[in-house]
């Protein structure tokens, strides 16, 4: 057998049609993200949909208080405050110095009486 009937075999047509063949192309799966996308996260964590749930309750709870309920809820929310101050005041004093201030506004004329001139 010489290079030139190996070269001829090769190149025939039917050795081609079984090295051409049809390749079939496997798509992968769009990944979804399971953040944004409700099923998918309750097939990572059955428990999701209920903690959405109830998510969507209580915005619909605070979206619907009336001014009343929120200035009783602020006022609850300030007694508990002033409550953990007194049974824990080390932590409320680190917690004090912690927070950030802001310097008062003053107006012009403040400033003006404080320099001296009127």
């Amino acid at each position: 057998m010489t290079n030139c009937d190996l070269s001829r075999i090769i190149n025939s047509s039917e050795i081609q049609t079984h090295l051409n063949s049809k390749k079939t192309v496997k798509r992968q799966a769009q990944h979804k993200n399971p953040l944004r996308n409700l099923k998918v996260m309750a097939k990572l964590n059955p428990n999701a949909v209920l903690i959405k749930r109830q998510q969507v309750r209580d915005a619909r709870k605070t979206a619907n208080r009336t001014a009343e309920e929120k200035k009783r809820d602020n006022k609850l929310r300030t007694l508990r405050k002033n409550a953990e101050h007194k049974r824990n005041p080390r932590n409320a004093f680190k917690q004090l110095l912690h927070t950030p201030t802001v310097a008062p506004v003053r107006s012009d004329v403040e400033i003006g009486v404080l320099v001296g001139n009127k």
